[in-house]
């Protein structure tokens, strides 16, 4: 009786630890495709505005205080010179902020999706037939995509086709790809000043079955992990990303070295 027990609280504990491994990386994916939205609407307006506010006061400028000679000219013109310095200096601390936020939620998203297979590669091993299929069916990808694509052969050859299209149209990248041909000539502008259009990204091709994940900036590519959205394998970055030294060891490393002279002193 205490082994059926445990084998029964066994089961609903794996399936509780799924659920909510599921519903985290849904809230995780959610929360990026909302902040990749949220940092092009915001970086773009503000780039937009900044611009439209400085066209409108050098013309404001020029009209009520043309300068009557060089000196007031040079005192007009170096302000002017500077706001578009300090337009692009804070589009890059605005884009390295939401950067930042993206790359941290996609190494978390990472790793919950690592941990999410391998308990399903142990449900494979340790758990029966029947129970397991049953877990696999709900929480793994890969194999609600094959049964729903047996059920589509079943039925009608052509329908098993349009399932598939339809799939690999909506499946979610782990990067956005960036068309350029659908873009307009405002948004031509604007990332030529944001400096975040497809010219400045590159592709994330898996390296298992050569499909493209989309795009990412120029800095990001080879610090950039992914896992496929078609064969589901992990692509480590190229590079790790550089860590700061731990300051309070070098501060630990000081005190020690202040209370060892101070030591010497005494006993001299």
């Amino acid at each position: 009786m205490g082994f059926v027990l445990s084998k029964f609280l066994k089961k609903n504990t794996t399936h509780a630890v799924l659920e909510e491994l599921q519903k985290r990386i849904q809230a995780l994916e959610k929360y990026m495709i909302d902040t990749e939205e949220r940092k092009r609407r915001f970086v773009t307006n503000f780039v937009g505005f900044t611009v439209g506010a400085y066209i409108v006061g050098f013309g404001l400028i020029y009209y009520f205080y043309c300068p009557s000679t060089v000196l007031e000219g040079i005192v007009y013109l170096v302000p002017l010179l500077l706001i578009p310095v300090v337009i692009i200096l804070l589009r890059c601390l605005l884009t390295w902020y939401f950067q930042l936020k993206l790359n941290e939620n996609g190494e978390k998203l990472a790793k919950l999706k690592e941990d999410k297979r391998i308990l399903l590669d142990q449900v494979k091993s340790k758990e029966i037939y029947r129970v397991a299929l049953n877990i696999l069916e709900r929480f793994d990808e890969k194999e609600e995509i094959r049964l729903q694509t047996a059920a589509a052969f079943e039925r009608v050859q052509e329908q098993q086709e349009q399932v598939l299209a339809v799939e690999v149209l909506h499946r979610r990248r782990p990067f956005p790809i960036v068309d350029d041909r659908t873009r307009s000539a405002f948004d031509r502008f604007v990332d030529f000043i944001v400096g975040d259009g497809p010219r400045n990204r590159f592709g994330m091709i898996c390296k298992e079955c050569y499909a493209h994940n989309g795009m990412v900036p120029r800095e990001e590519y080879e610090y950039a992990s992914f896992r496929c959205a078609s064969c589901d394998v992990l692509n480590r970055a190229r590079k790790m990303r550089p860590v700061a030294p731990l300051l309070q060891m070098e501060v630990s490393t000081e005190g020690n070295e202040s209370s060892e002279s101070e030591s010497a002193m005494q006993q001299s």
